[in-house]
């Protein structure tokens, strides 16, 4: 309070002062509006800026780094299983839960054989994580911390680490932990369809795929009827059952799971040249326009749909659109 009726005091003496000057004619000089001190340090004069283009340059550059920090995101959900493990696998369902990785993983059976069920599950735990996301690249620790499962506590016989890099749609890296060591892991995006509001059995799960199989030319094309292969692995392959488009080279069908799986997978227009099964079946499968011209077989039947720019593999005849080989 002392300090205001001093400055008001300091203001009136000023312009008492002024008055009698300019009365007198004393007053060469304009008077410059008087403005206390503090309101002088919280406003100072902005200079203008001579280069506007420059700044607007300047703001777009920043706006691109921003929209570049955050062009990656976590997925909202993911479908991942690792490597067969001597006709065992782990599946791994991951939901995006505000930016969360809430991931629920399963130990079951690889195919599905006389004895075995891959909808079993043996064993399973939950956690939830804040994954680190980088240049398209995702890390998720899976320690004690953030499990949240009643069960499971000891799923991977201590903490685990789960890193992933996404190219052409499918992420893959690595699972590794204490109990299964270091295990190849993929993982894909998929969507809910939901065709029944009263009956959710009746929603399937979409995996979308950018190239699909042309019936009229015996082509795989896109939406804008360009040409090529949709980039897969045999793990994404045996747990959706959909190969179209996908070049095969370098895979064991069948994992190395002699225990005579059948593979009734959709093909459709897939390059198996370069790939392989043995002591396994493909019968139900989808051949039409496949390229199995080099594809090796052995102790396996091939029994499915072909058309007329199916090529099939040594041993092998198509009747009426179908084949049904033994080798």
């Amino acid at each position: 309070m002392h300090n205001i009726n001093l400055g008001l005091i300091g203001i009136m003496s000023t312009l008492l002062a002024c008055q009698e000057a300019k009365d007198t004619g004393e007053v060469s000089e304009p008077i410059e509006e008087l403005v206390p001190e503090e309101e002088q340090q919280e406003n100072p004069e902005e200079e203008p800026n001579e280069n506007p283009e420059e700044e607007s340059e300047e703001e777009a550059e920043e706006n691109e780094e921003v929209e570049e920090e955050i062009s990656f995101s976590l997925p909202n959900l993911l479908q991942c299983a690792s490597q067969s493990m001597g006709g065992q696998t782990i599946r791994m369902f991951l939901q995006n839960v505000y930016g969360q990785a809430h991931t629920e993983f399963q130990l079951g059976h690889t195919h599905d054989l006389e004895s075995n069920d891959t909808h079993e599950i043996l064993d399973h735990t939950i956690y939830q994580s804040v994954p680190i996301l980088g240049e398209d690249t995702i890390d998720i620790d899976l320690i004690s911390s953030h499990h949240i499962s009643e069960e499971g506590a000891d799923f991977f016989g201590g903490d685990g680490q789960l890193s992933l890099s996404l190219w052409n749609g499918l992420y893959s890296g690595t699972l590794s932990s204490p109990n299964f060591g270091e295990l190849e892991f993929h993982c894909w995006e998929y969507t809910w369809e939901r065709i029944d509001d009263f009956n959710p059995d009746n929603d399937f799960m979409l995996i979308n795929k950018e190239y699909s199989y042309d019936h009229e030319t015996g082509l795989c094309k896109n939406a804008l009827g360009e040409e090529g292969y949709n980039h897969s692995s045999v793990v994404k392959a045996r747990e959706t059952g959909d190969a179209e488009c996908v070049d095969m080279n370098g895979w064991s069908l069948e994992e190395q799971n002699f225990g005579y799986p059948n593979l009734d997978w959709n093909v459709r227009g897939a390059l198996m040249n370069g790939a392989q099964i043995h002591f396994a079946n493909m019968i139900g499968a989808d051949f039409s326009g496949a390229d199995m011209t080099d594809f090796e077989y052995g102790y396996t039947s091939l029994q499915g749909i072909a058309d007329e720019y199916t090529q099939l593999p040594i041993d092998c005849l198509s009747i009426d659109n179908m084949i049904d080989c033994m080798r």
